[in-house]
């Protein structure tokens, strides 16, 4: 798979934490032409009703392109199962990949791969926190200790 930052000059926080999986902040119309173009499924969008552009609007434009559009909403807050759920069931399915989730910075979708650690690594690696980071989790959203009991538990069900 061609690098992201490739297809997509000029899109704000991008990274690649999995090789099917990209997040950003807020994308342009050309961003969602060129991940058409590139055979991108899937966006996910992470911003809620009251943010601009409204995601309503935003998913006009993104089915558009060609691409399937999928809103759940996070706010900056505690996130929960049902959420973490939702998301990862679209991660896991392989006929949406590859997948652009995205928020206004990328900043909450750092905070949804939380409970999505690499199978082969085991819980909350280093290796898992350094991808969180390139997927747009800042370092003090995590906390002190790195991610919340709350997290933990919710990994432990994974």
């Amino acid at each position: 798979m061609r690098d992201v930052s490739e297809i997509t000059p000029g899109l704000d926080n991008v990274g690649q934490p999995l090789e099917y999986l990209v997040t950003a902040g807020q994308p342009e119309e050309e961003h969602l032409k060129r991940l058409a173009e590139a055979g991108y499924k899937t966006v996910v969008d992470l911003r809620t009703p009251g943010e601009t552009p409204r995601p309503e609007e935003w998913g006009m434009v993104v089915r558009q392109s060609g691409i399937e559009y999928v809103n759940i909403p996070v706010a900056h807050k505690n996130i929960d199962d049902e959420t973490f759920d939702r998301f990862r069931g679209l991660i896991r399915d392989g006929g949406r990949r590859p997948v652009l989730v995205h928020c206004s910075s990328a900043n909450r979708v750092g905070a949804l791969l939380i409970p999505y650690p690499d199978p082969g690594r085991g819980h909350d690696s280093r290796e898992d926190k350094r991808d969180r980071r390139r997927g747009g989790l800042e370092k003090q959203q995590t906390g002190a200790g790195g991610i919340s009991l709350r997290e933990r538990q919710y990994i432990r069900v994974f």
